[in-house]
């Protein structure tokens, strides 16, 4: 007769201490509070559930891996699904923070004698040396049902000593990429979808006041970049102010050189959370952090970072600003390369430091990265058809801090380059405008008119050239005016006067 299936283990109605060669094993509870209004992140907590099912079913100790920039809640959502976890772990559940991104990260000696401790062993009974530790660790733990959430790991070499090794156990770990090479599900939590923020300002400063102002209350979620240490913060400020009106908060907010002033309350801070990762780069890799904050936001590759630093390759210092969340790898251009996006609010705190830097400096890192775009619209411009009456005027350009491969590869799809860069070639024409640089910004604009042109972009022409002009008016050059009046021109030949307003 065949054999029926082996029904699942279930968790044991209680713990029982357990000896280890007479060291007995304690259970420990240990798990912070989880938040009592979290919001949002179904979608989340339902696959990592389906991990642990799935791990469960091929009788394998879960690992479950939280990465994200910081803020983004990597914490709370670890403790959430432990709290919804810990009926299946009667034996224990251990919590440890490991302190990866502080100057100091938990040794992982020191970490596992505090476990241990955690879980009845005497201090006298501890052994020395970080691999024994371990192999007490895993045999207390053995044949047993324990939860251990491991907080902000700075690398796999620090948690790996703290692993259990039995399958009727399982780890839930916050950090960033570099625990890329752990075996589990990793997953990136990101920012709040856009009505899971509204939700979440909502339930903490409530209905009535949430309803009586919702524009001023979808600016502040908005300008908080939907990550939710920024919205706890933004909602906690309100909460303490009754009288307070969002519309303020709201206006507070706009200014971006100031707005991680206004998401500071108590012991809760933004700026507090990416200063630390930030403290940890070296100083080639902040001052490309800084720089970044000169384009606006919006994604970027390795050629612009290169450009910006005045070095011949960035590809390293993009991956140690991923490695430290403080990048977000977005996707792969045309020319193979990773594109990477800074969130607003790390935006924020690299324009704070960024005051630091000389003018000159900043300037002289604008002008590479402004030569570099010339030389590669100039590329994709010379394979698209040009509009009659538009022609680009020739002037001599800084040299092009991209190598004529790379530049060549970039530009290959000239409608998928510029539709990729589209956003960053809006924002670093205006920005030269800003800093004096109008002949160049002209220059770049001239290249990005075909494309304009026939893919319905009259409205950023109109914008560009509108700033093109006024810039060139105050500097008393006619010619320069004059051809950004033929653009225009040309342009509301092409589209209805509205589509230029």
């Amino acid at each position: 007769m065949a054999r029926a299936p082996r029904p699942p283990v279930e968790p044991r109605p209680a713990a029982v201490p357990h000896r280890t060669r007479g060291v007995s094993f304690l259970p420990s509870y240990q798990l912070p509070s989880a938040v009592v209004d979290f919001i949002g992140r179904e979608k989340e907590v339902r696959q990592l559930r389906q991990a642990f099912e799935s791990a469960r079913s091929r009788s394998a100790m879960p690992i479950v891996v939280l990465s994200g920039i910081p803020g983004a809640g990597k914490t709370t959502l670890a403790l959430h699904l432990a709290h919804q976890l810990r009926a299946r772990y009667p034996d224990g559940q251990l919590y440890v923070e490991l302190g990866g991104s502080s100057a100091e990260p938990l040794d992982p000696r020191q970490a596992l004698g505090e476990l241990l401790l955690s879980v009845g062993v005497p201090a006298a009974s501890i052994p020395p040396s970080t691999n024994a530790r371990s192999v007490l660790f895993r045999s207390l733990l053995a044949d047993r049902r324990v939860l251990l959430v491991a907080d902000d790991a700075a690398d796999a070499a620090q948690l790996r000593p703290l692993l259990p090794g039995g399958e009727g156990c399982a780890v839930i770990v916050t950090g960033g990429p570099q625990l890329a090479e752990l075996t589990g599900t990793h997953l990136s939590v990101g920012t709040l979808a856009h009505d899971e923020g509204l939700a979440m300002l909502r339930g903490i400063i409530g209905d009535d006041r949430f309803d009586a102002e919702p524009e001023a209350a979808d600016r502040i979620v908005l300008a908080c970049g939907l990550l939710p240490l920024a919205l706890r913060i933004a909602g906690a400020r309100l909460s303490s102010r009754p009288g307070g009106s969002l519309e303020r908060l709201a206006t507070l907010l706009v200014d971006e050189r100031h707005r991680l002033d206004e998401l500071s309350i108590g012991d809760l801070a933004v700026r507090a959370g990416v200063g630390l990762s930030y403290s940890q780069l070296s100083a080639l890799d902040q001052r490309a952090f800084r720089f970044l904050a000169l384009l606006g936001q919006h994604d970027v590759s390795d050629w612009t970072v290169a450009a910006l630093l005045g070095e011949p390759e960035a590809s390293e210092v993009t991956g140690r600003l991923t490695d430290a969340s403080l990048l977000t790898p977005v996707c792969t251009d045309s020319g193979l390369q990773l594109r990477f996006h800074m969130h607003s609010l790390l935006r924020s705190y690299a324009l704070e430091q960024l005051q630091r830097d000389p003018e000159d400096v900043k300037k002289a890192a604008i002008e590479r990265a402004v030569a570099g775009w010339i030389e590669l619209s100039r590329l994709a411009d010379q394979q698209m058809a040009r509009p009659g009456g538009l022609r680009p005027r020739q002037q001599a350009a800084a040299r092009s801090p991209i190598e004529p491969e790379l530049a060549l590869r970039l530009t290959a799809d000239p409608l998928v380059w510029y539709s990729n860069e589209r956003a960053n070639l809006l924002a670093v024409t205006e920005h030269a405008c800003r800093i004096g640089m109008y002949r160049q910004a002209a220059q770049l604009a001239s290249y990005q008119a075909s494309f304009q042109y026939h893919y319905d972009h009259a409205r950023d022409a109109a914008h560009l050239w509108g700033i093109i002009i006024r810039s060139a008016d105050r500097a008393q050059d006619i010619e320069t005016a004059e051809w950004g009046m033929q653009h225009l021109l040309v342009f509301a030949e092409r589209r209805p006067p509205s589509s230029l307003c």
